[in-house]
């Protein structure tokens, strides 16, 4: 009970009750609570999201375990924010430094770049595809070449559609 109020707290203040409430792009300190050879679990904010190995540094990572370790201290990058009406919050974090505005912008319509696959959202049925600049991708179902579904952790040919302020739409083939 009282882990779960101290981190409804902290979902309020860095959130709901703040002048400058956190968004897309912005770093924060995650506390790292478990570790898997393929993922780590983190709270941040008051919320927990679990980083991926591929996305957990710019650099490759084979197992999460060869880079933190439970209760290491990290920085992230958020990737999404969702506040939904009853004021629930929805986060994704990553441990990629790399996607910065400057890179996001730096990157131009019809130019190709790799990434992985790091999930699927059924109701607005699109893939998120991490790019290996850091930069996040939205793939939208019919948007995969030859009518392939795709899988966390395949690989894939991006191709940008469009350019947005937090990441990019495009069309992807797996490789």
């Amino acid at each position: 009970g009282d882990k779960v109020k101290a981190m409804q707290k902290l979902r309020e203040h860095y959130f709901l009750k703040t002048d400058h409430p956190v968004k897309v792009g912005d770093l924060a300190e995650a506390h790292v609570l478990a570790v898997r050879d393929d993922k780590a679990l983190v709270e941040c904010c008051g919320c927990e999201y679990r980083i991926d190995a591929y996305s957990l540094n710019d650099r490759f990572v084979e197992s999460c375990a060869d880079w933190v370790k439970p209760g290491n201290k990290i920085r992230v990058r958020f990737r999404k924010v969702h506040i939904n009406e009853d004021g629930t919050v929805r986060i994704a974090v990553t441990g990629r430094m790399k996607a910065s505005a400057e890179m996001l912008m730096g990157m131009s319509v019809g130019s190709s770049y790799l990434g992985t696959v790091d999930g699927y959202n059924s109701y607005k049925k699109h893939y998120n595809v991490i790019l290996l600049n850091g930069v996040t991708a939205v793939i939208p179902e019919n948007n995969v070449m030859m009518g392939r579904s795709l899988k966390v952790g395949d690989q894939v040919n991006v191709k940008v559609n469009a350019v947005l302020e937090t990441h990019i739409i495009g069309s992807a083939i797996r490789i």
